[in-house]
């Protein structure tokens, strides 16, 4: 065991996400679902892509996760929405993370599958811009 540890846990079927250093990014693992230990990772910051496109998020890469997002929008007068979507789906989807019909910001806590390169696909409506906030995943190889 390393130095200035007094305990460990085994990570049977599970993925750990380390920095450039190689240091295990602190997390919290309640059994069925991993946090980020410190708050949210900003993924995406003023997204403007108005078709599909790939995004990195703050996951494991190396299988699918079910990533958990606070996704925002600010939308302009009329409304516009953020989408998020697996990327395995393909470029055109019609699935709706959220969608404001008036103008300024609206806000949500959303899952979306990931592909095995830890990436979404999003795109913006209406002109608004998109933002992604990676709180944790869950595996979906866990879930009964």
């Amino acid at each position: 065991m390393p130095a200035n540890y007094d305990s460990y846990s085994k990570l049977k079927g599970q993925s750990i996400k380390t920095d450039g250093s190689g240091n295990i990014v602190p997390f919290f693992d309640d059994g069925e679902q991993i946090t980020w230990v410190g708050g949210e990772v900003t993924d995406l910051n003023g997204g403007v892509a108005t078709t599909g496109t790939l995004q990195p998020l703050t996951v494991p890469p190396g299988e699918k996760v079910e990533a958990i997002i606070d996704a925002l929008s600010t939308t302009p007068a009329g409304g516009g929405g953020l989408r998020v979507y697996d990327p395995d789906i393909g470029t055109t989807i019609n699935l709706i993370a959220f969608r404001a019909n008036i103008s300024g910001n609206l806000g949500v806590r959303t899952f979306s599958k990931t592909d095995t390169s830890a990436r979404v696909r999003y795109y913006v409506t209406a002109a608004g811009t998109g933002y992604i906030y990676t709180q944790g995943w869950k595996y979906r190889h866990l879930q009964t």
